[in-house]
């Protein structure tokens, strides 16, 4: 099997990378801090623990209401 980075003679070289001028961030990324970043992150990490809680509990509530009718047989 012939590689395209292997030349005909058996021998390895790696292959070349150029290293340029560092890229500019894009458009959508370019003003983000890590203090942004983390001020955000202060805010959303309790807004979304709380919501995921309600959600929880609220579904599990309906759930087990849907359970709480059924005749089982406890084990004592």
């Amino acid at each position: 099997m012939q590689y395209s980075q292997m030349p005909q003679d058996g021998s390895f070289r790696p292959m070349q990378v150029a290293y340029g001028k560092r890229r500019r961030p894009t458009r959508c990324c370019r003003y983000v801090s890590p203090s942004k970043i983390d001020k955000c992150s202060r805010y959303m990490f309790p807004v979304l623990f709380i919501s995921f809680n309600v959600g929880y509990w609220c579904i599990m509530k309906f759930l087990s209401s849907l359970t709480a009718n059924q005749n089982f047989v406890r084990f004592e």
